[in-house]
C-alpha cells in the first residue's frame, strides 16, 4: 500500500447497478467482455485526473483524489465515456458514482489494509444511495469542489438525508453533467421508507456474509429471529438489516425496544408508540396495532425480547392477523412460535493468535473492529507486526464478542495491547474460578466487563453501580440527584459521566442542550449486581422514584399548554424511568409516591397515547388498603382514573370513578375536586345518554364552583359540556352561547389554554351549533379551525371528528364524492386507534352511514375505498381544503 496519498483525501466509489441481473441475462462469458471494457473506462478517465485506485472488486471500483474538484472532473468524464461507449453484445452499463472528503491515512506498510475509518464508510454509503448513471456528493466533498467545477457539470441539492449505515444525516447534491441524463428516481436513503432507526455513533463493522443471510431468509419467512447471548451484536446486526431492508416495507420499519420494559402487557403499547399509533378507546392495544397493520407491509424490529418471552402469543396473534407485517426479532433464546426461522448470530471472525502476520490479523473481523473502536480514542492507532498477535490474541480471548472487544479497545488509550491482554486474562483466570454455571461465552463477556469494572476510580464505581437503576437513559439533572452527593461519591458526577463513557461503560447521546446517558442492557445487568453486593439498591432506588415523581410533578402541569409538545417529549424520553418509579411505589408500599406521579402523568397518558396502561397503573394504587394513604391524595387519583377513562371512552367507569371522587372531595370541602368530579359525571351521563336532569345540575353545580375559584380552563370546559348538553336537546340557541362562553374562557386562560388540545371539541361544537343554524360557511370555517388544532397535536380522536364533521357539512351541499372520501378517512383513523367518539356527543352519526341514503352502494363503496387510501395529511389537506 506503499505510495497513497495521506491527508484530505477525496473517496470515489463506483459500481454497475443491477449487475447480478445483467449476468444473468448475458451470461458470463458475454459479461466478462462488459467488466473488461467497463474497466478499462474507469481507469482511463480516473488516472487521467490523478485518481490512485485503492482497491476494485467484481464490478466495483475505490479510488482516492488528493483533490476534490479532480475527482469530480473525473467522474464526469467517467460517466460520459460510458454513456458514449458501444457496449458489447448489446449491454446497457449504467454506474453510479459517490464522493465523499474527509482525513484518512492508509493503514500502513505492515498492515496490509488500505484506507480504514469512518470517512471511507461513508463514501461507499453515499454511493449505494444513488442510482445508476448518477454522481452524488457528500456535503464535504461539495464544498471542497463547488468553487472548481468543470466546464458542462453544476450541482444540485438534493437535501438531507439518513444513509444506511444509520448514521447521522448528510446533505447530498447530484453532479449534473450536461448532455446526460438527470432525473433519477427517488435516492435509496431511509427517507424513502417510514421508519425510526435510530441513529447510530460507530460504524458496522464487519457481518457482511450473516447480513446477507439474513436479509435472503427475511424474503422467505415472516418471523426472523435472530439468537445469541448478550453482547453478541444481536441489535445492531438488526438494526442494519432492517436498514437494509426498508425498500421492500413502503408500510414502514419501525424499531421496538424492549429492553427498559418487563410487562408482557406492555408490549403492544410499545410496538404502537413505535408505530405512531394513537391508542384510543376501549380495544386492547394489540387490537389497534393490528388494524394499523392490517392492509400495511410493515416490518417490526422487536429487541430483547427475553425479558417479555410471554409476549410471544401477542407476536403470533399479531403476524397471523397483518398478513403483511415481518417481525425481526433480537432475545437470547427463540420464541417457540410456528412459521419462526432461527438465526444464531455467532461471534466475530477471528484471526490465529500465533500469527504475526498484520495483513491477516487485520483481515479478521474482530480485528477490524478492535482496530475501528482503538482509533476512536487513538486516532494514530494501527495494526502493526509488533501487536498484531497480541491484539488477534485478545479477540480471541473475548470469544469475538463486539461488546466484550469494544470494552478493550476503549483502554488503548492509556494501556498497549499487551497490557490490556495480560491484565485481562487475570481477570478471565479469577471470573472462570467463580461462575462455572455460565457457558464459556458469556464468562468472556462478563470478565471483559469485570475487568473494565476493576479499572475504575472508586468514584467512578459508585456512579458506575448507582446509574444502574436508570431504565433507558438518563439526563444529567436526575443523574446528579439519584447518583450523588458528589461528597458521598468522592468526584464530580459529569467529569464522572465523561470518564464512564470514554470507557464504552456508558453510552452518551448528544442532544440540543446537553447529552442523555444510557447504559447497555448487558453491562446494567452487572452494575445491579454489583450495586446489590454494595447493599446500597434499596435507598439508591427509593432516591430514583422521588427523583421522577419529581419530575412529573413539575412537567405534568405544562403537558397541556400551548408548547406542551415539548414537555411531553420529555416525559416520553422517560418513561420507562417514570414506569420503574411507579414500580417501586407498589413493590414498597410506598403508595404516596405513586399516586403522586400518576396523577400528575393524567394528561401525558393520554395526549401519548399510554390511557390504557395510566388506568392500569391508577387502579392499581387505588387497590392500596384504606389508610395508607390520605384521603386528599386517593381522591385525587380517582379524579385521575375517572379523566383516563374518559378519554378512553369508556364512559361506565368514568362514571363510577367520578361517582367516589365526587363523594371524597366534599367531605374533604375541597371545591377544585369537587367541580372536577361533578363534571365528570355530567360528561359521562352525557356518553351513556343516561339521566339528562341529573347531568344537567352537575355541570350548573361545577360551573358554580369554578366561578367561585376563578378557574377559566374549569369554566371553559363545563360551559362546553353544558352547551353539548343543549344540542342533544335540540336548544340551538343556548349551545351556541355557551360554546362561545367557552371559547372566551379558553382565551382568558391565555397561556394555561389547552388549545393543544381540549379547545378543539369546543370548536367542533360551535361548527355544529352553525351548522345547525343554516351558516353553512362559518359552520366549515369552525371545522376547519378545529382540524388543524387536532392535527398540529397529533390528537387522533380530534382529527377523526373533525374530519368527520368536515364531511358531514360537504354532504349539505351536494359534495357527496369528497364527502364520503373523508368520511372513510375519519372511519380508518378511528380503526387505527381502535375506536373513538366520532361526532356522536353532539348528536350526529358517521357520515357514510347518512351517504347510503344519498348515493348508490358501487359509489359509495368505490369512493370509500379511495378514502380509506388516504394517509391521515393527505385527509387533512384535502379537509381543509374542501
Amino acid at each position: 500500500m506503499s505510495g497513497l496519498p495521506v491527508g484530505t483525501l477525496t473517496f470515489v466509489f463506483t459500481d454497475i447497478e443491477g449487475s447480478t441481473a445483467s449476468v444473468g441475462a448475458l451470461g458470463e462469458r458475454a459479461w466478462r467482455d462488459v467488466l473488461v471494457d467497463h474497466a478499462v473506462i474507469l481507469r482511463r478517465a480516473f488516472t487521467a485526473h490523478g485518481g490512485r485506485e485503492v482497491r476494485t472488486e467484481g464490478d466495483s471500483f475505490f479510488f482516492v483524489f488528493a483533490s476534490a474538484p479532480a475527482a469530480v472532473a473525473a467522474c464526469a468524464a467517467a460517466q460520459r465515456a460510458l454513456a458514449g461507449h458501444a457496449w458489447p453484445h448489446g449491454a446497457a452499463v449504467r454506474v453510479r458514482m459517490g464522493l465523499h472528503a474527509g482525513e484518512a491515512a492508509p493503514g500502513g506498510e505492515e498492515s496490509g489494509v488500505d484506507y480504514v475509518g469512518f470517512d471511507v464508510h461513508r463514501a461507499a454509503r453515499v454511493a449505494a444511495a444513488g442510482h445508476g448513471g448518477q454522481v452524488l456528493l457528500s456535503e464535504t466533498a461539495r464544498s471542497l469542489a463547488v468553487d472548481e467545477l468543470p466546464a458542462g457539470v453544476s450541482l444540485r441539492d438534493l437535501g438531507e438525508h439518513r444513509l444506511k449505515d444509520l448514521s447521522r444525516p448528510e446533505r447530498l447534491h447530484q453532479l449534473d453533467i450536461e448532455g446526460l441524463e438527470v432525473r433519477f428516481p427517488r435516492l435509496r436513503t431511509l427517507e424513502a421508507a417510514r421508519h425510526n432507526l435510530p441513529v447510530q455513533l460507530t460504524t458496522f463493522i464487519g457481518r457482511e456474509r450473516e447480513l446477507a443471510e439474513a436479509r435472503r431468509l427475511l424474503e422467505g419467512t415472516r418471523l426472523l429471529t435472530l439468537v445469541g447471548p448478550g453482547g453478541t451484536g444481536k441489535t445492531r446486526l438488526a438494526l442494519q438489516i432492517a436498514s437494509e431492508s426498508a425498500e421492500r416495507f413502503p408500510g414502514g420499519v419501525a424499531f421496538v425496544a424492549l429492553a427498559p420494559i418487563r410487562d408482557p402487557d406492555l408490549v403492544p403499547p410499545t410496538i404502537a408508540h413505535a408505530l405512531g399509533i394513537q391508542l384510543a378507546g376501549a380495544a386492547p392495544p394489540l387490537e389497534q396495532v393490528i388494524a394499523y397493520l392490517r392492509d400495511r407491509r410493515t416490518l417490526l424490529v422487536l429487541d430483547n425480547f427475553e425479558q417479555v418471552a410471554a409476549a410471544a402469543t401477542q407476536v403470533a396473534e399479531l403476524l397471523r392477523s397483518a398478513p403483511d407485517t415481518a417481525v425481526v426479532v433480537t432475545s437470547r433464546s427463540a420464541l417457540g412460535l410456528s412459521g419462526e426461522q432461527e438465526f444464531p448470530v455467532p461471534p466475530l471472525e477471528l484471526a490465529d493468535p500465533g500469527l504475526a502476520d498484520a495483513p491477516a490479523v487485520a483481515a479478521s473481523e474482530a480485528a477490524r473492529l478492535f482496530a475501528e473502536r482503538a482509533r476512536a480514542v487513538k486516532p494514530d492507532f494501527a495494526i502493526t507486526g509488533a501487536n498484531a498477535s497480541v491484539i488477534a490474541a485478545i479477540c480471541v480471548r473475548l470469544d469475538g464478542l463486539p461488546l466484550a472487544i469494544e470494552l478493550a479497545a476503549a483502554r488503548v488509550k492509556l494501556l498497549s495491547p499487551a497490557a490490556i491482554l495480560e491484565r485481562l486474562g487475570s481477570r478471565l483466570a479469577l471470573l472462570a474460578g467463580g461462575v462455572r454455571d455460565l457457558p464459556e461465552r458469556q464468562r468472556s463477556l462478563r470478565g471483559a466487563i469485570g475487568w473494565s469494572y476493576d479499572l475504575l476510580e472508586q468514584s467512578e464505581r459508585r456512579l458506575f453501580e448507582r446509574f444502574s437503576v436508570f431504565v433507558g437513559g438518563a439526563e444529567l439533572e436526575q443523574i446528579a440527584v439519584v447518583c450523588g452527593p458528589e461528597e458521598e461519591i468522592g468526584g464530580d458526577v459529569l467529569e464522572g459521566l465523561a470518564a464512564l463513557a470514554d470507557k464504552s461503560l456508558l453510552v452518551a447521546t448528544p442532544r440540543e442542550a446537553e447529552p442523555r446517558f444510557s447504559m447497555l442492557e448487558t453491562i446494567r445487568d452487572f452494575a445491579l449486581e454489583r450495586l446489590d453486593e454494595a447493599g446500597e439498591h434499596a435507598p439508591t432506588a427509593r432516591r430514583h422514584a422521588e427523583a421522577y415523581r419529581d419530575l412529573a410533578e413539575h412537567l405534568g402541569p405544562h403537558a397541556e399548554q400551548r408548547d406542551g409538545a415539548r414537555t411531553l417529549d420529555r416525559l416520553d424520553r422517560d418513561h420507562d424511568n417514570l414506569r420503574a418509579a411507579l414500580r417501586w411505589s407498589l413493590d414498597t408500599g410506598a403508595f404516596e409516591t405513586g399516586f403522586r406521579a400518576a396523577r400528575a402523568l393524567g394528561a401525558f397518558w393520554h395526549l401519548r397515547d399510554h390511557a390504557a396502561e395510566g388506568r392500569r397503573w391508577l387502579e392499581a394504587l387505588l387497590a392500596a388498603p384504606e389508610g395508607r394513604v390520605p384521603n386528599e391524595v386517593r381522591a385525587q387519583g380517582f379524579l385521575a382514573a375517572s379523566r383516563l377513562a374518559g378519554f378512553h371512552g369508556d364512559n361506565a367507569a368514568e362514571l363510577v370513578l367520578s361517582e367516589a371522587a365526587l363523594r371524597m372531595s366534599r367531605e374533604l370541602g375541597d371545591k377544585r375536586g369537587a367541580a372536577e368530579a361533578a363534571s365528570g359525571i355530567g360528561y359521562a351521563l352525557l356518553g351513556l345518554g343516561r339521566d339528562p336532569e341529573r347531568s344537567a345540575s352537575l355541570f350548573e353545580e361545577a360551573l358554580g364552583l369554578y366561578e367561585e375559584l376563578g378557574d377559566q380552563l374549569g369554566i371553559a370546559e363545563v360551559q362546553r359540556g353544558i352547551g353539548t348538553h343543549a344540542l342533544h336537546r335540540g336548544d340551538v340557541e343556548t349551545a351556541r352561547r355557551r360554546v362561545l362562553a367557552s371559547l372566551e374562557a379558553y382565551e382568558r386562560a391565555g397561556d394555561q389554554g389547552r388549545e393543544t388540545y381540549y379547545r378543539l371539541f369546543t370548536l367542533l361544537a360551535l361548527s355544529r351549533v352553525e351548522q345547525l343554524s343554516g351558516d353553512h360557511a362559518a359552520a366549515l370555517a369552525r371545522a376547519r379551525d378545529a382540524l388543524r388544532v387536532a392535527s398540529g397535536a397529533g390528537a387522533a380522536i380530534g382529527t377523526a371528528a373533525a374530519l368527520e364533521l368536515v364531511a358531514h357539512l360537504l354532504l349539505d351541499v351536494g359534495d357527496l364524492e369528497r364527502a364520503i372520501r373523508l368520511g372513510a378517512a375519519a372511519e380508518r383513523v378511528r380503526a387505527d386507534i381502535g375506536g373513538g367518539v366520532g361526532m356522536r356527543m353532539a348528536g350526529l352519526p358517521p357520515a357514510l352511514e347518512r351517504a347510503r341514503t344519498l348515493v348508490g352502494a358501487e359509489d359509495l363503496e368505490r369512493a370509500r375505498a379511495e378514502g380509506r387510501r388516504l394517509g391521515r395529511d393527505e385527509a387533512v389537506s384535502e379537509a381543509l381544503g374542501a
